[in-house]
């Protein structure tokens, strides 16, 4: 299969999907189809997060490069999180806390959550730092105002 072919097929998907859940919407069943069109739009990049792993995993000698070690734990990060939701989610209430699924997901979504954490916010100063050694001062000081605003909003959504 060409990768024209599986674009048709998966845009056909989204769009009979799509398709679904506004007959869902408009017939009163609005959380069957929220469900349906997360479901439609993070599976695909659930599957596109395990790949990206699986070739970083591949090239030799990645666990030396700072940049692959953290692009990868934002990544399995992402999958341990979306893994159980997606899992769970044709059974889920409109809305759930995560200690109402069953006993190993919530297990495995804390898991994934430090890892994306880390992965991100440690692969961004990564970043920073790799674009100011290369001469990229306006991208590093972009990347540093972006850090600086998450870490305000995270500071004043805590409360310290």
């Amino acid at each position: 299969m060409s990768v024209r072919t599986a674009g048709w097929i998966g845009g056909a998907i989204v769009l009979l999907a799509v398709g679904l859940a506004a007959y869902l919407f408009v017939s009163g069943d609005s959380l069957a189809a929220i469900k349906i069109l997360l479901a439609t739009f993070l599976l695909p990049s659930l599957s596109l997060f395990v790949v990206a792993g699986w070739r970083v995993v591949r090239l030799p000698g990645w666990y030396r490069d700072v940049g692959a070690v953290l692009g990868l734990m934002f990544l399995w990060g992402c999958v341990l999180v979306l893994g159980p939701i997606l899992l769970y989610l044709p059974w889920a209430p409109m809305a759930f806390p995560l200690e109402e699924m069953p006993f190993p997901l919530p297990i495995i979504v804390w898991i994934g959550v430090p890892l994306a954490t880390v992965g991100a916010t440690f692969g961004m100063v990564w970043a920073a730092v790799l674009d100011w050694r290369h001469g990229d001062r306006a991208r590093a000081v972009w990347t540093a105002v972006v850090l600086g605003l998450i870490g305000l909003v995270l500071a004043l959504r805590l409360g310290t």
